[in-house]
């Protein structure tokens, strides 16, 4: 048995992946290709972290869970890692495929031999694969997803992969296969399309998956919206009224309904900011061949910004059209009155009943 090790890189496209192998896994299971189960809900296997990972170095959404009870985290791993041993001895199939960007979230905190022991009681075959995407590109698309989480915006570091990606070969004893995820070096443009060509379908044989939409970007727009503070006293009501997730969802809803919607974008002088401090871009076209195809190399000298994009707004970093926002922020404000509204009248057919009598208290409760 062949095992494929996806450890991402972060918004390359591995949430669409992973619900497109997720959503398939049984099929997937019948043509000789293992994709567990994530547990917990989950599409992806981040939950097997704590196989080779501190509980203290957790990513925040598993710390906050294990808190209480660090050793939970440790028989969660055990039992999901159980659970996968079982079924490759029982379906014994041609390949296994584990896949989260948590394998990758904390290289210098992370015991990536154990993470290998691990895996070589199944087998000693083992690939680490990872896709990288254009420094600018993934930048402006981490903002955006920091935003749909409520995260302030990250700096610039322009030498992340060149810093840990090494930790990861070492603690494997063999190079990460690097791959390009850019649309025209993808096969049929698609990350799932590319990952089967690459991977599965030579192990296997032809294989079909649906690609999935999960994750959707949002805009520039969105992302300020979500991210800046100052946008005038009925949007601030709204952020107040609704909490932050029912907010939210009502700018995402106003992004798909406000025509004009694009992809977002850095501004050009930030682009360029990101990219000159990006000495990643020229150690992964050195080591591994990996040439993004819109980025001036001559450009890159490792010099960052002189000033630090975690403490400016979104509408600073990113190219915003201001009348798109207006109507955006229209959308989110009528979107909230119109929910306030439906609540009081809600309150008041509670009160009286839908006949307009009024409803009287249970026994024991207060009127």
């Amino acid at each position: 048995m062949k095992v494929i090790l996806h450890i991402g890189l972060s918004k390359t496209g591995t949430t669409a992946l992973q619900t497109s192998f997720f959503n398939a896994r049984r099929s997937l299971l019948q043509q000789g290709v293992c994709y567990p189960d994530g547990g917990q809900g989950r599409e992806n296997h981040r939950y097997l972290c704590p196989l080779f990972m501190a509980v203290a170095d957790l990513p925040p959404t598993m710390a906050r869970r294990y808190h209480a009870d660090p050793e939970a985290a440790r028989t969660d791993a055990e039992a999901m890692w159980a659970g996968i041993r079982r079924t490759v001895e029982a379906a014994d199939p041609a390949l296994l495929v584990l896949s989260s960007e948590y394998f990758f979230r904390s290289p210098t905190k992370t015991d990536y031999a154990a993470f290998r022991r691990r895996l070589e009681e199944l087998s000693q075959d083992i690939e680490v694969v990872m896709y990288v995407r254009e420094p600018a590109s993934r930048f402006a698309s981490r903002m955006q997803q920091g935003a749909k989480r409520g995260r302030p915006i990250r700096s610039i570091d322009g030498d992340q992969l060149r810093r840990e990606l090494p930790l990861v070969e070492q603690g494997f004893g063999r190079k990460v296969d690097v791959h390009l995820f850019e649309r025209a070096a993808l096969v049929d443009g698609d990350i799932v399309s590319d990952f089967v060509s690459r991977y599965v379908a030579p192990v296997v044989g032809p294989v079909i998956l649906r690609s999935s939409d999960a994750n959707e970007s949002i805009s520039a727009e969105a992302a300020t919206l979500l991210i800046d503070a100052d946008h005038g006293p009925e949007v601030r009501a709204a952020r107040d009224a609704m909490g932050f997730l029912r907010f939210r969802d009502a700018v995402q809803r106003a992004d798909a309904e406000v025509p004009g919607r694009k992809a977002a974008r850095l501004r050009p002088e930030v682009a360029q900011a990101v990219r000159r401090a990006s000495t990643d871009a020229l150690w992964l076209r050195d080591r591994y061949g990996v040439t993004f195809s819109d980025l001036d190399y001559g450009l890159i000298d490792g010099v960052a910004p002189d000033y630090d994009t975690a403490r400016m707004r979104a509408a600073e970093l990113l190219v915003v059209d201001p009348d798109r926002l207006s109507a955006m922020k229209a959308a989110v404000g009528s979107g909230a009155r119109r929910k306030g509204a439906q609540g009081f009248a809600r309150r008041i057919m509670w009160l009286f009943g839908s006949a307009g009598q009024p409803v009287r208290a249970a026994a024991g409760r207060r009127s």
